[in-house]
């Protein structure tokens, strides 16, 4: 039966390791693991032409070297650093590793020439891809930036609606003796936002209850005149009735004197007790 496989392997130099590089990097701190992982690169890397992808598309970093060397971690980033000092190795902006001398060291069946060849347009390939991805990028910003804002003000209009619907809901669950609000109109809605960079939503539940338990507010007035919602979150008049403007006053004890001798306040209440004790309508 026909072995169809293709094998992949490196053709090292007898000299490989007398090569100034590789001396200098294995006399580091580290600098044998240095090595050891560069060689483990390099085949990890042969089926694909030099270029570290997982799938041909996640590019390998430190933690997923490591597992695959099986070297620390933070040796993985040093030798990383000095691969790159060393130009053995190229990281591209998307995070992709090139091996740089892979081609000196692969073997396969195509020439070396094609391969090189292969290699050089691949990179060249890959950077020009990037470099439009950054120009799209940056050409998509603005769009983004309007989009983000278009979420968060849509965020903020709702928001801003069940605030409206609170309130209106709140004026006719309490104020039972008012004209019933049926609609939120633009201007209500303005009130309200203005009312709301003042007084929170705790601050209209009390004005509604204050309302409802004032006489004066519901009609009993000598102009047979009542509040309503409107005029209830207009600026002056809601500071008015949380101030208790509107409350109703609980008439005066009269207190007796020694002896049993009640004082009155003024002529006029004596003359209306008086009156009143007399049973009589007209002047004393």
């Amino acid at each position: 039966m026909a072995d169809n496989k293709k094998y992949y392997y490196i053709r090292l130099k007898e000299n490989f390791f007398d090569s100034e590089n590789i001396i200098f990097i294995e006399n580091m701190k580290n600098g044998i693991n240095f090595s050891n992982i560069l060689l483990k690169l390099y085949l990890k890397s042969l089926k694909t032409n030099g270029r570290l992808m997982v799938n041909d598309i996640i590019p390998y970093d430190t933690k997923m070297i490591a597992i695959i060397t099986r070297q620390k971690e933070k040796i993985v980033k040093e030798a990383l650093e000095v691969f790159r000092e060393y130009g053995l190795i190229e990281v591209l902006e998307n995070g992709a590793i090139y091996m740089c001398d892979i081609q000196n060291l692969i073997g396969k069946s195509t020439t070396e020439a094609d391969r090189k060849r292969e290699y050089d347009r691949r990179m060249t390939s890959e950077k020009k891809s990037l470099k439009n991805v950054g120009e799209i990028s940056e050409k998509c910003i603005p769009e983004i930036i309007d989009k983000r804002l278009e979420i968060k003000d849509n965020k903020r209009d709702k928001r801003e609606n069940a605030d409206y619907q609170q309130i209106a809901d709140m004026y006719n669950e309490i104020c039972i003796s008012f004209p019933r609000l049926t609609k939120l109109s633009d201007s209500r809605k303005k009130a309200i936002k203005a009312r709301l960079k003042q007084y929170t939503i705790e601050d209209f539940k009390r004005l509604f209850t204050m309302a409802e338990e004032s006489n004066f507010l519901k009609g009993q007035n000598n102009r047979d005149w009542s509040a309503n919602f409107d005029w209830l979150v207009k600026d002056a008049n809601m500071a008015k009735v949380l101030d208790g403007n509107y409350a109703d006053r609980q008439p005066a004890q009269q207190e007796p004197e020694e002896g049993g001798r009640t004082q009155y306040r003024s002529y006029e209440e004596f003359e209306r007790e008086l009156r009143e004790s007399l049973g009589e309508e007209g002047a004393v």
